[in-house]
């Protein structure tokens, strides 16, 4: 998987709506996240969404759901965001780019720190 600065929008799934993780942000956020490559994806090796799916990650699978996608490089879909089922915990591999505007550097600064809350 080939991720490495490669900055991309997020693919929500449809456990996002039911986020609480997500719905602390303010909408215009999670609306531009979704809407342009603003999530800073600068990794090369992430989990794979078929793995995720794969039996032998059943302990995985029944302990996060997934709220984000993103595509790497050559197309394939990772996740990006994941959010525990029963505590309140999020992960996020993608964090935002501090150069690039979504909506204002307040905003980004508040993503960041909703990312480290374990609590929301």
């Amino acid at each position: 998987m080939d991720a490495e600065d490669f900055p991309a929008p997020l693919l929500y799934t449809q456990d996002a709506d039911s986020s609480p993780f997500l719905k602390s942000l303010p909408p215009h956020i999670t609306t531009n996240l979704q809407n342009q490559p603003l999530a800073m994806e600068n990794h090369m090796h992430g989990v794979l969404m078929t793995s995720y799916e794969e039996p032998q990650n059943k302990r995985l699978k029944d302990f996060f759901k997934v709220l984000s996608l993103s595509l790497a490089r050559d197309g394939l879909p990772y996740i990006s965001t994941m959010e525990a089922r029963r505590v309140s915990a999020a992960a996020a591999l993608a964090a935002p780019c501090c150069c690039r505007r979504i909506g204002s550097r307040a905003a980004a600064g508040a993503l960041v720190a909703v990312l480290l809350q374990a609590h929301w």
